[in-house]
């Protein structure tokens, strides 16, 4: 037993060690923004994890708050879904059974059905969290009852898994014009917002809404044929997955006028793997590695 219990003192010595001895210093990172590289919560802390240690579930109050108001974040990234009476709220997750009581889609259910329902994360999570899903318009009043100015990032998860494509279809439109309406409605300043989407159709719609608003196209498969499609649709931000991205895909994307965005970054050294390829923007599910590498 003794031997074991070195043996794993031995191993969490070296994971620290390792991970103290990263260095990325600022002045590395080559983007369109004269190498400053804005730093977004993912979901606010990202998602939950035993190390580091996150209770609080992507899109939660307290995960936003927190990823304002003490990890300092120029802006906070949300996943936006549309209920059955169409009405936007804030969930990642393709279903509902996998962090709620709830079963099945979020179309499935209407507004007052889900805004207020449990998260339920398990032990130990829920030891430490009661956060409840909310709505899109609590968020905005929120922000715009603090003296701060933060990016908002939202994610269009305009696909339900419990509709059919032809549904899908119709209501990722919806979706799209009551998120423009609720901007509006709560007299939200539209210079902090980016809309992103996986879907070219629907980014090419809110071009062509004139909303005043960023919009970013995902890309998950095939980035080189995409180039000049996002190129001569006038879009100017992408976001990419890491395993995609490195230094010479940036480069290609800054040389048209497009900002990169990615996301990830849950420990510090995938924090500094993801700086290495040189974004604009890093969607970070650990904001104070990110703050460590950045301001200090």
């Amino acid at each position: 037993m003794k031997k074991s219990n070195s043996l794993i003192l031995l191993l969490l010595s070296i994971l620290v060690f390792g991970q103290s001895c990263e260095r990325f210093y600022p002045d590395e990172v080559h983007n369109l923004n004269d190498g400053k590289v804005l730093r977004i919560g993912h979901g606010g802390l990202g998602f939950v994890s035993l190390y580091p240690f996150n209770p609080y579930p992507a899109n939660s109050f307290k995960a936003l708050k927190l990823a304002l108001e003490e990890y300092k974040a120029d802006g906070i990234e949300v996943d936006l879904q549309m209920t059955s009476d169409n009405k936007l709220v804030l969930y990642h997750d393709n279903y509902l059974d996998s962090k709620t009581h709830l079963k099945n889609c979020v179309s499935n259910y209407d507004y007052d059905e889900i805004v207020g329902t449990e998260y339920k994360l398990g032990i130990p999570y829920d030891w430490f969290q009661s956060e409840k899903i909310i709505d899109l318009e609590s968020l905005l009043t929120y922000v715009k009852a603090t003296n701060l100015s933060p990016l908002i990032h939202i994610d269009i998860r305009h696909f339900s898994h419990c509709l059919s494509a032809e549904e899908n279809e119709v209501r990722m439109y919806q979706l799209v014009d009551e998120l423009l309406e609720s901007l509006m409605r709560n007299t939200f300043p539209l210079e902090n917002v980016l809309l992103n989407s996986s879907s070219f159709e629907l980014c090419n719609y809110i071009m062509r809404k004139e909303a005043r608003v960023d919009v970013s196209f995902e890309i998950n498969t095939e980035v080189d044929n995409w180039i000049p499609k996002v190129h001569s649709a006038g879009i100017k931000y992408v976001t990419i997955k890491p395993k995609l991205l490195d230094q010479k895909l940036s480069e290609r994307w800054h040389n048209l006028g497009i900002q990169v965005i990615t996301f990830g970054g849950a420990r510090k050294k995938w924090n500094i793997e993801l700086l290495r390829t040189n974004p604009d923007i890093i969607q970070t599910d650990h904001l104070s590695s990110l703050n460590e590498l950045l301001l200090e």
